[in-house]
């Protein structure tokens, strides 16, 4: 990147119509360069001096309009600003303030054309001065720049030039009818040239001057603002040029704020989760604290209670207890002999081993059958207590067949049958 090139970095444009980058361009090698700005209204919106104040520049604003007055003073502490017209007469004018736009004036027939299209106009009085006094406090300095936009007044602030001898280096002169692509025919350009100037440019809306003292300037002048003069677009200028790059810088910032907001929504959900979490394990950890507290109290009672001397005295009866407790328990298991409980494992495995041997005793057999047909209830207990296991229990009353006897059975066998 060249010398050239590096001197448009970063450059931001706020001016109307690009004429702070035609004056850039011819004067980005000075160094704390000073201007005058008559008219100067906003102090960012279209203004030409803004990138230079940036850059160290500083400069006098002129300015009518108390409202844009105030405006420059606040955002430019360090710079004069003249709150008053430039007219050839000094004293005080009428002037047309009209609200919010760079349309007023000091010219009765313009206020009333604006009127008509719907601009409603203030006839306020302001204080007037002449241009030679305001270029007067720069004598023996140099001025770089003066920019006039005056809204129909060019003839009377070029005329209030003399007697002053300062001769800024560039003037740029707003040169259509106010708010109109109209030339004004430039009643006031003779004086200027007058001056010793020399008209180097026309962007539209401007005439660019260059004094004698500084055609060596005039080359920087022979095209308009292009993609070589690498400026950035600051979307604050009125110009229609800007309004896509405003609208899609507001999309944007909406469309962020949106995004932000939804993150704001999010982070204060998961912000009120982590709290109930937080929450809930402080609970729980007091819950765990008091019943580890608990505990520990029931331990200590037990322990004392351990310690005592009642419960060593009633140790033998706790004891004895116990015992009586299992004795009135098994008894009363043998008195059921409920399922499944020792006692009657106990008796089943009595009757299978009794069932097996009568089924090898069949003369005992027999007795114990004719036993159970005499005493029915005996043989419903039995039944009662076998019926989990009906073939242990059966065999007490399952005559044994003949082929599994011995012959004297088998005629002892036949002999009962007969």
């Amino acid at each position: 990147m060249d010398a050239q090139t590096d001197a448009f970095v970063d450059f931001i444009s706020y001016a109307q119509n690009f004429e702070d980058v035609m004056l850039w361009r011819a004067l980005k090698h000075v160094g704390a360069g000073r201007y005058v700005d008559i008219g100067a209204q906003d102090p960012t919106i279209d203004s030409v001096s803004l990138a230079f104040y940036e850059r160290g520049w500083r400069g006098v604003h002129v300015e009518p309009n108390p409202d844009y007055a105030s405006l420059l003073r606040a955002a430019r502490p360090d710079e004069t600003v003249i709150e008053a017209a430039i007219s050839p007469t000094g004293g005080t004018i009428s002037f047309f303030e009209i609200a919010d736009t760079g349309l007023s004036t000091g010219v009765a027939a313009i206020a009333e054309a604006h009127r008509h299209e719907g601009f409603a106009s203030r006839r306020i009085e302001v204080p007037a001065m002449t241009l030679s006094r305001v270029l007067d406090r720069f004598e023996g300095t140099e001025v770089h720049w003066l920019k006039i936009d005056v809204e129909g007044m060019e003839e009377d602030v070029i005329a209030s030039w003399a007697p002053s001898t300062v001769r800024p280096w560039i003037v740029v002169v707003e040169s259509t009818r106010p708010g109109l692509p109209d030339p004004t025919g430039r009643p006031w350009e003779n004086a200027l040239l007058g001056h010793g100037y020399e008209l180097v440019y026309r962007d539209g809306l401007n005439h660019f001057y260059l004094s004698h003292d500084h055609l060596d300037l005039k080359h920087h002048f022979d095209v308009p603002p292009n993609v070589f003069d690498y400026f950035k677009l600051s979307g604050r200028a009125s110009s229609r040029l800007c309004h896509h790059v405003v609208q899609e810088a507001e999309a944007e910032r909406a469309n962020l704020l949106g995004r932000i907001a939804s993150l704001e929504t999010r982070l204060r959900e998961a912000t009120r989760l982590a709290e109930d979490a937080e929450a809930r394990q402080a609970a729980t950890r007091r819950q765990l604290e008091q019943g580890k507290a608990w505990l520990d109290e029931a331990r200590q009672q037990l322990q004392a209670i351990h310690a005592s001397r009642s419960w060593r005295m009633t140790g033998p009866l706790r004891a004895a207890t116990t015992r009586l407790r299992w004795l009135r328990n098994g008894t009363r298991a043998w008195a059921r002999l409920a399922p499944g409980s020792r006692p009657h494992r106990v008796g089943l495995r009595m009757i299978q081993a009794l069932s097996r041997w009568l089924l090898h005793h069949p003369r005992q057999h027999d007795m114990a059958v004719r036993l159970l047909d005499r005493v029915p209830a005996a043989r419903a207990l039995l039944h009662r207590f076998t019926r989990s296991h009906e073939a242990a229990g059966s065999m007490m009353w399952r005559l044994p067949g003949p082929a599994g006897l011995s012959p004297r059975a088998r005629q002892i066998h036949l002999w009962m049958k007969s």
